[in-house]
């Protein structure tokens, strides 16, 4: 399946895996030249918690701040990361002096059950809302520099049941919705 990337905020990414050449096998049908993994953030593998907070400000009132967490305590655990991104933005038409507003916000939360060694249950969710305000800078008709809107609100799903034989394979059965 083709997952929407704008769904994924750059910050909750631990990792990407790229793998090369035709993954059917293991991705689907649609995976005929490559895959691209993003793994967001993972819950830890023993029992400890774990903290991460981003604060950052820049020049026409943007700011952002990213906080992430990880747990485990026993057979349960959870990991999920928090952003929200905003400015006001310049105007790229030097007639128009209003701003180009930008709000950016991203949740994803991970839940893990394991109540056995070779047994896990999990579920993860991934939700978005996006606001973009940008100058109509081909605008019909001409000198007509009216503002243009993008909006994005989405919510992503999905569920497993891992089974693990051995080490090293895994038996995995997945559903998702979007």
């Amino acid at each position: 399946a083709v997952t929407n990337s704008a769904f994924i905020s750059p910050q909750s990414i631990s990792r990407a895996e790229i793998l090369t050449g035709s993954q059917g096998t293991l991705h689907g049908s649609s995976a005929v030249a490559g895959v691209v993994n993003l793994f967001t953030v993972a819950i830890p593998t023993e029992d400890s918690a774990r903290h991460h907070i981003d604060l950052s400000a820049g020049s026409f009132n943007t700011y952002n701040a990213h906080y992430e967490f990880g747990a485990r305590e026993g057979m349960l655990g959870a990991a999920g990361s928090f952003s929200d991104y905003r400015s006001k933005g310049i105007s790229s038409i030097r007639e128009n002096s209003e701003a180009d507003p930008v709000t950016i916000n991203n949740a994803s939360l991970k839940i893990e059950a394991s109540p056995t060694e070779r047994l896990s249950f999990g579920a993860n969710v991934i939700a978005r809302s996006s606001n973009v305000a940008f100058d109509n800078a081909f605008a019909s008709p001409p000198g007509d520099f009216g503002i243009q809107k993008s909006e994005l609100t989405g919510l992503r799903t999905s569920a497993s049941i891992s089974i693990m034989e051995t080490k090293d394979y895994i038996l995995s059965l997945d559903a998702e919705a979007q």
